[in-house]
């Protein structure tokens, strides 16, 4: 090679024609150099001024949240001023509110600013200092709504700079959506002005008389002004824009302006200029929490709308980075062969993939394979009936739930680390296979075996041996103790059963005190679900409850419906050995009705402006039932208002049964139960069932968390599921959290809503009540 390109250069540079040729390569040099370094230019440009976009758009999220709840605490004030009746209601409204001006006081004090939005941060900052000082002061009842009406309209003025209009239409779109949950506010005050004018009420505080009669005024203005059909949400709410901008974002805009209760505000124009005195309600208490919910809609749109307007502006500033990128590409071709250049290339892409596709089987933090390798390995292999036999041993460290919460995580992935190359040391020859699975289990397959469940107990032995001495942990001395599960196979087996046989006698190795190995034997599996029927007519098996938060503020947004299965001993059966033996014991109609006893007890105590769900896990075995025992069925008999459910599908399902579960999904979403696909990213979910099922919202795999700081290729392909559902219209829910790092990376991706350890452990029923009145998480590191 290196010969041929010395040739071709001798002969293109030597004789007549050398001299031409030469310039004209310079030339091109130079004309690639000045363009790519333009092109360099305008994309460093560009992510910079979407730097400064994205903080204003962050600052406008923080504008509607702190208006939002100073505009629901006035709605609740002008009906105590106007029946007396609601004082309760608004006081705690009031609370709210005092609570999102305090969490935006604290956001604005950390803000690191860009140096254009520098004097609007210090700007808010002194308006919400303001706002905490008037909040702790006595006032009278009319000075707090005066107060209140305005001092949204002064902690605004936000407007994201776009010196090249790249975005100007987004901002629009989204400031129409933020500025229009005012209206709803307005709203209400005016159908109770319209209400007093029309029927002679006098409010119960004379301070309304003079406000309500000057609206009655301004109603009949407008009144004259729009002889015809009038939208108090057509420029806020402008359908032509909205589809200028985005097609996402149009549909979230046609959606709600297609709402009943939007198109109800829409069309009473005529009532409440008094050209028709026949209202859509019935009595004048249904105003308000009409105005608080048509509110809560908007919010959610708006929010919905700055999430998408976000995610456009991360892929924006990834196609900015990546021309940048190409721009640097170009001008270093401009200054070598390009020969040269393209062979560069194509090895950083072999590399590139190889790397891709270390991480997509390898686990990040202990190195050795992970679940997906494991399946993608041996499923074939152990059906092969002339490699059998075979051995499975899954193998679980004692007590590391105590190291974590001891010693912190760093102490437990330094106890997984030297767990993984313990188990390197005695994995014998290069055809067997070491994985980790997940959390602190791990799986070695054996083969070319001669007595299978001599020398699979032999590798059990040789590991607790090796960790009978202490292991130095990041400075701690920790005697580590493992579980081992053995099932042997004689010949041909698939990898799911063979698990799943390791796993029952796993369960049995942990009883009385672990530490010990145990061989799966048949009656093992029939014990374990003897053992459940017992523990579920005994009670042992209870619902618990992981609340579920929104992402930008913390604030509780519901909860996962978990199970906790604790032996009379006070061990605890691990979730996936509960929901194995529940499907063999065909007992998950059973537990759902104890889980819907529990929710439904607890829905009694739920305020009506929760606006959360209580998400409960349905199997297929749920999903096909039909009749009495479909799931649609059970939580109608369970009293339980359906708008406080939502349903996870957490098993693939199969083509066979994708038209009855897909029945079972629309029909409950028509009755206003929200759907949810768990474990997206998991070898167990495929990404078809994003267009397959009918779905509110997604959950990103837990493994995938776990990796976002370990691999920058984990980042990319989280951002990819997460385009992917952002422009399916789905919410993005990312689970098992535990660290403030996967926290912060998160929140930059920006995921909707958050669920996890660091955010807060599954609790008992009797406390959802208080936590659900606090409203949001206190800090990271769990619950108040």
């Amino acid at each position: 090679m290196k010969h041929l390109l010395r040739s071709l250069r001798t002969a293109l540079l030597e004789g007549s024609g050398g001299a031409i040729v030469y310039a004209g390569s310079l030339f091109l040099c130079a004309v690639g150099l000045l363009v790519s370094g333009g092109l360099y230019i305008r994309s460093r440009s560009t992510v910079d001024e979407i730097a400064s976009f994205g903080q204003g758009l962050r600052l406008l999220r923080m504008e509607r949240e702190v208006g939002y709840a100073a505009g629901e605490a006035e709605l609740a004030l002008l009906w105590w001023m106007y029946s007396g009746e609601g004082d309760e209601a608004f006081r705690s409204k009031l609370a709210r509110f005092a609570r999102e001006l305090e969490r935006a006081r604290q956001d604005l004090a950390d803000f690191q600013p860009e140096p254009a939005w520098r004097a609007t941060v210090d700007r808010l900052g002194v308006l919400a200092e303001e706002g905490a000082a008037y909040l702790e002061e006595e006032h009278d009842r009319a000075q707090d709504r005066i107060w209140l009406e305005d001092f949204p309209t002064r902690f605004t003025g936000i407007f994201p700079s776009d010196p090249l209009g790249r975005f100007s239409t987004m901002l629009e779109a989204v400031l129409g959506a933020q500025y229009s949950i005012y209206t709803a506010g307005q709203y209400g005050e005016l159908l109770l002005s319209r209400h007093a004018f029309q029927n002679g009420t006098t409010p119960a505080d004379a301070a309304l008389v003079g406000v309500f009669t000057s609206n009655a005024a301004y109603l009949e203005q407008l009144g004259v002004a729009n002889p015809g059909a009038f939208s108090p949400f057509e420029d806020d709410l402008a359908l032509p824009r909205a589809r200028d901008t985005d097609a996402v974002i149009a549909s979230l805009i046609a959606g709600v302006r297609a709402d009943p209760a939007v198109r109800r505000i829409e069309g009473d124009f005529d009532y409440l200029v008094g050209r028709s005195r026949v209202p859509w309600y019935h009595d004048a208490s249904e105003i308000v929490p009409f105005a608080s919910q048509t509110g809560a809609l908007l919010n959610d749109t708006a929010e919905r709308v700055l999430v998408r307007a976000e995610a456009v502006l991360a892929l924006a500033r990834q196609r900015a980075v990546q021309n940048g990128r190409a721009a640097l590409a170009a001008a270093l071709a401009a200054f070598g062969l390009g020969t040269l250049v393209l062979a560069g290339l194509s090895r950083g892409r072999q590399r590139e993939e190889a790397h891709l596709r270390s991480v997509a089987e390898t686990d990040a933090l202990t190195g050795i394979s992970n679940r997906f390798a494991l399946f993608a390995r041996e499923q074939a292999r152990l059906r092969d009936p002339q490699r059998a036999p075979f051995a499975l041993l899954h193998m679980d460290l004692d007590h590391f739930k105590e190291i974590n919460d001891r010693y912190g995580h760093s102490v437990g992935d330094a106890a997984l680390i030297a767990f993984a190359d313990v188990c390197r040391g005695v994995v014998r020859h290069a055809s067997d296979t070491l994985a980790r699975i997940g959390g602190d289990e791990f799986v070695i397959v054996l083969h070319e075996l001669q007595d299978p469940g001599t020398e699979a107990a032999a590798v059990a032995d040789r590991i607790r041996t090796l960790l009978q001495e202490p292991l130095d942990l990041l400075g701690h001395k920790l005697a580590l103790k493992v579980s081992v599960g053995v099932a042997v196979a004689h010949g041909p087996v698939e990898l799911e059963a063979f698990l799943h046989q390791a796993d029952v006698a796993l369960l049995d190795a942990k009883k009385d005190r672990g530490s010990r190995h145990t061989l799966f034997e048949r009656n093992l599996h029939g014990n374990l679900i003897h053992e459940l029927e017992e523990a579920l007519g005994a009670g042992l098996v209870q619902p618990v409850f992981q609340p579920i938060v929104r992402a930008t503020n913390q604030r509780v947004a519901g909860f996962e419906v978990l199970a906790r299965w604790e032996r009379a001993d006070g061990s605890a059966v691990p979730s996936e050995s509960f929901i194995r033996a529940l499907q063999a014991l065909d007992a998950s109609a059973r537990w759902l009705r104890i889980i819907l006893v529990r929710v439904a007890d607890l829905s009694a105590l739920v305020p009506h402006d929760f606006g959360g769900r209580f998400w409960i896990n349905v199997s297929l075995a749920d999903l096909v039932a039909t009749g009495s025992e479909s799931v649609p069925a059970l939580f109608r008999a369970s009293g339980i208002p359906l708008h406080l459910l939502g349903v996870e599908v957490t098993e693939r399902v199969c083509c066979a049964d994708l038209a009855a579960v897909r029945d079972t999904l629309v029909e409950l979403r028509d009755a206003g139960v929200q759907v949810a696909l768990d474990d997206l990213g998991s070898d167990g979910v495929p990404l078809r069932h994003l267009l397959d099922l009918p779905l509110d919202r997604v959950k990103l795999d837990g493994g995938l968390i776990r990796g976002l700081e370990r691999s920058e290729s984990v980042r990319h392909i989280v951002q990819g599921l997460f385009a992917i559902a952002v422009h399916l219209k789905l919410q993005i829910v990312a689970e098992q959290i535990e660290t403030p790092e996967e926290h912060r990376t998160l929140l930059q991706l920006g995921v909707t809503y958050l669920q996890g350890n660091l955010l807060g452990p599954p609790i008992a029923a009797a406390h959802v009540p208080a936590l659900i009145e606090q409203g949001y998480v206190e800090a990271l590191g769990g619950v108040a």
